[in-house]
């Protein structure tokens, strides 16, 4: 798909022939993952459909209901559970076992021969994309808040390896609430990951860079086109958010005034390696997930008493 024409700003660009939204720098945020790790043998499985595990890492993942007062409903784990599975097929990793463990948490059985860390951030993530219009009245706050993030950004990284715990909190607390203030810049427009048809990652037209193509349904086509429609030519932009991290904020040409971009598609490219574009295109295309999640033990596995029968964890 080659590029018809330039459309947006703040080295963005949008190229008309498929209706392609571009460029996203980074991803932002990151899931605390509180892990401890040690190792524990199986001798009691109980049976299940899932291939015999002789070995692996036995992660546990605690599931957070969105309301602090309700508890984890059999539903909610069951949902929980099916999106966990997803995740791992778009992995590749067709051996793993998937269970409710208690009310509110999951056993997850992973092979030994699979990359865990990549696997955890892929678990962890909840993933919620939503494309929103620019508020009107942002248009000279908007650059601002964005360098005061960067800023911080910028700190965050210097402190890193500091051992200020209190320097680190504070900063931390610093984004969060920069954040926050930036999503509130934009208005929901009802387009949000729900509305994918399908996501790939793929590399650029020229080689040099990795990239997300989206593709819409009839309803977020629809919206997209409706978007476009409503901030081209104004100097407003489109916020495209995951998990209310603003990931880029491009505009779009006056020349879409009146009919919008359409074609519903979108594609988000920037500073992704391979890994990172997989890693997201496979968060988005099995949706984002229900509930957040954390993972409160990480135990490497010996089923003693693996044999060609089924088996999951204990």
């Amino acid at each position: 798909m080659k590029p018809s024409s330039q459309i947006f700003r703040r080295s963005f660009s949008l190229v008309t022939s498929a209706a392609l939204l571009g460029t996203v720098v980074g991803c932002g945020g990151s899931n605390s993952v509180n892990s401890q790790t040690s190792t524990v043998s199986q001798s009691s499985p109980t049976a299940t459909a899932s291939p015999c595990l002789l070995e692996g890492v036995k992660l546990t993942l605690r599931v957070k209901s969105a309301n602090k007062e309700a508890s984890v409903t059999p539903e909610l784990l069951a949902q929980m559970q099916e999106a966990m599975t997803k995740r791992l097929d778009g992995l590749g990793i067709k051996q793993a076992v998937v269970q409710p463990d208690g009310s509110d948490r999951l056993s997850i059985l992973l092979p030994s021969n699979i990359d865990v860390r990549q696997a955890q951030r892929v678990l962890v993530t909840t993933a919620k994309l939503e494309f929103r219009e620019q508020k009107p009245e942002t248009l000279e706050q908007l650059p601002v808040e964005q360098h005061q993030l960067q800023l911080l950004l910028a700190e965050q990284e210097n402190l890193k390896n500091s051992g200020d715990t209190a320097a680190i909190a504070k900063n931390q607390a610093d984004i969060a609430q920069k954040r926050k203030a930036i999503v509130n810049f934009f208005a929901p427009a009802g387009l949000t990951g729900a509305n994918l048809r399908d996501v790939n990652a793929q590399l650029s037209q020229f080689g040099n860079y990795w990239q997300l193509l989206l593709k819409f349904d009839e309803s977020g086509a629809k919206l997209f086109t409706e978007m476009t429609k409503n901030v081209a030519g104004t100097g407003r932009s489109i916020g495209i958010f995951i998990d209310d991290v603003l990931i880029s904020s491009p505009t779009v040409n006056s020349q879409y005034a009146t009919t919008g971009i359409t074609g519903g598609a979108a594609e988000i490219s920037g500073n992704f390696t391979d890994k990172q574009a997989q890693e997201l295109a496979i968060q988005l295309r099995s949706g984002a997930l229900p509930a957040s999640v954390e993972i409160v033990s990480n135990q490497t596995f010996k089923n003693n008493n693996c044999s060609a029968s089924p088996t999951t964890s204990p």
